[in-house]
């Protein structure tokens, strides 16, 4: 482009710290500016999320609009401001509807507001969405579907709860103590794993679970191996639930996927929507393969009950035990 060298161009421009600061400090400046200018003219959805970091606790906001300069609806970050004091629905309002006056953006021009459903979001009295309707009688406020997808996935029968109990106890035995950590990735290695360490679980990330879970039974033979010296009733716990954690993990496999679909740019809830029913078709039909004894739907599941049938030491009852859980959870 240049038509000459470009070393020396290149090398005379500043890439100081405090000059890379101050050019990005500008650029974000400049795309607040030009968000701010449109949304003061435009009608546009809110979506709000309250999240807790530390001792902190974070309010952060995106907008889906139609932008006139792209022609074309799109999905902003607004803003991100902490929470003075407590995380209440009030103060929740009194965030946003401060930072809109200060911005010049009319409350009126917001149509719809998605979020989780904590009571200090959709709670009756108190709650953000009773707030807002108070200012703005025509605003429509509705439970954010992926949170709701998240809660649902949560639902476990008591047998599915106990054995992801015991998973999460055989992770933290291992993760929170830093030597216990040590000496289970020399174990890992030592055995040639495919992965040396566990992945914790996190209630605020959604994929934590079934990733979690998915790393757990990748190097499981090597856990059993290691909470034997150091857990020995924590081991055997943990394989005697193992069928139900093949189960879990198959199933929460497909919740991420569902998940995973219904997150990103240009989702509408119409297509939302679609995934969701389709989901829940496949599910009569994960339960009818699931009474019929066959698991080609779950591949941990299936490589576990080929394993008990080539294993003549397994007895016909707890081979037909193997689809119980499996049964109860899918209904």
């Amino acid at each position: 482009m240049m038509k000459t060298n470009s070393d020396p161009v290149l090398k005379s421009v500043p890439l100081s710290a405090s000059t890379v600061k101050h050019q990005t400090d500008e650029m974000a400046h400049n795309v607040e500016k030009t968000l701010l200018l449109e949304l003061q003219c435009s009608k546009f959805s809110l979506q709000l999320d309250e999240a807790t970091f530390g001792s902190s606790s974070v309010l952060m906001a995106y907008v889906r609009y139609f932008s006139p300069s792209l022609k074309c609806v799109t999905d902003e970050f607004l803003f991100s401001k902490y929470l003075e004091g407590d995380s209440k629905g009030k103060t929740i309002f009194r965030c946003m509807e401060e930072y809109l006056q200060e911005q010049n953006i009319s409350l009126e021009n917001i149509t719809a507001v998605a979020t989780d459903g904590a009571p200090a979001m959709v709670g009756r009295y108190r709650g953000f969405a009773t707030l807002h309707k108070q200012k703005v009688p025509h605003v429509v406020t509705v439970h954010c579907f992926l949170h709701r997808n998240h809660l649902v996935a949560k639902k476990l029968s008591g047998e599915l709860h106990e054995a992801l109990m015991i998973c999460i106890r055989s992770i933290n035995k291992i993760k929170a103590h830093p030597l216990n950590s040590r000496v289970f990735t020399k174990l890992c290695e030592k055995n040639d794993e495919t992965a040396n360490q566990l992945l914790m679980h996190t209630e605020v990330r959604w994929l934590s679970r079934g990733d979690s879970l998915h790393r757990l039974v990748d190097i499981v033979d090597s856990i059993v191996e290691f909470l034997g010296e150091v857990a020995l009733l924590l081991c055997h716990e943990l394989k005697k639930c193992k069928k139900h954690l093949l189960y879990l993990v198959d199933i929460y496999s497909k919740f991420n996927e569902i998940q995973k679909c219904l997150q990103g740019r240009d989702v509408t809830i119409i297509q939302a929507w679609t995934i969701i029913m389709g989901f829940q078709v496949k599910l009569g039909l994960f339960k009818n393969s699931l009474d019929r004894r066959d698991y080609k739907y779950f591949s941990n599941l299936k490589h576990f009950s080929t394993s008990l049938m080539e294993d003549h030491s397994i007895s016909d009852d707890d081979y037909r035990d193997l689809h119980k859980p499996s049964g109860q959870s899918a209904r």
